[in-house]
């Protein structure tokens, strides 16, 4: 008889096993839909998205500089319509002066009109730093560059991070670059704290500040994927029950049932900031949460 339930017993996992698998797949959905797609929904997310974002475009930038020939052409205004096309197109903005011992800097080239860099950036250091300047925060790079004639020239990058305007309107928005989203949770800080956004190098630029309590929000998909894999693995219980429910009788089958039951529902209690499912109305605890229980 024992040997007929093992038998048995292994028939049934053979056939619903799909249900544990369907489980799992949910799960690692949820959670790959909340640290990788969903750009605000944990600090270390919207700290990816502003990092990389960074990084990415100062590696181009790195680029153009090396890119010894297009300067050339730049400083000799030699460049073609696609040349410049490009370097309109980019996603940071470059700034070419000419050095002139007597005076400023003359400006030689620059692909944006919306910004330039101040006179403070122009008379530091050759580096990379992050300002803030008339219309938001910027990562800006700066090198001097001699040519084959022996001229020197100052070739200036900005990366923009985030818009800061002293006056929002519907065209003009303070937001950040990466993800317009991430403005709504956090802000730049310069002052030390958790959430460190570095270079390419390695080197802290600046800190995220959060300005609203976001660290339990999670992805609307994601929480349905999670709801939908409690379902499945509740009709795999309820099935493993009613099997031997058959086989064993009433008591052996309520065990089976109540005891996973029981434990999933303690589980809700200690797990209930990473779930957070009060984020959809139908567990609104506003609407019938009335206490510890049903809280």
């Amino acid at each position: 008889m024992k040997f007929k339930i093992n038998k048995d017993l292994k028939t049934f996992f053979g056939r619903n096993i799909y249900l544990l698998v369907t489980t799992a797949w949910l799960f690692t959905l949820s959670f790959i839909i909340d640290n990788y797609w969903s750009s605000i929904s944990t600090s270390g997310t919207a700290t990816r998205a502003i990092q990389n974002n960074i990084i990415k475009n100062q590696k181009k930038s790195f680029a153009f500089l090396k890119d010894t020939a297009l300067i050339d052409k730049i400083i000799n205004r030699n460049y073609n319509e696609h040349e410049l096309d490009n370097l309109v197109d980019k996603n940071y903005f470059i700034f070419l002066y000419r050095n002139n011992p007597l005076a400023n800097p003359v400006p030689v080239f620059w692909n944006t009109q919306i910004i330039a860099p101040d006179s403070t950036i122009l008379a530091s250091p050759d580096g990379t730093r992050f300002l803030k300047l008339i219309n938001g925060w910027y990562v800006v790079n700066k090198k001097q560059y001699q040519n084959k004639r022996g001229l020197l020239y100052e070739i200036v990058t900005l990366i923009p991070v985030k818009w800061n305007y002293y006056v929002e309107n519907k065209y003009l928005k303070n937001s950040f670059i990466a993800n317009s989203e991430i403005s709504k949770d956090y802000d730049i800080s310069l002052l030390p704290g958790r959430l460190a956004i570095k270079d390419s190098g390695g080197n802290t630029l600046f800190f995220l500040k959060q300005i609203t309590k976001v660290e339990g929000k999670e992805n609307g998909i994601s929480i349905w994927l999670k709801i939908l894999a409690g379902v499945f693995i509740l009709f795999f219980i309820h099935k493993l029950a009613r099997f031997f429910f058959e086989k064993k009788g009433f008591w052996t089958a309520f065990i089976l049932l109540i005891i996973p039951v029981i434990l999933f529902r303690s589980l809700s209690y200690v797990l209930a900031g990473q779930l957070n499912f009060q984020q959809l109305e139908l567990f609104n605890p506003e609407i019938y949460g009335s206490n510890y229980i049903l809280s």
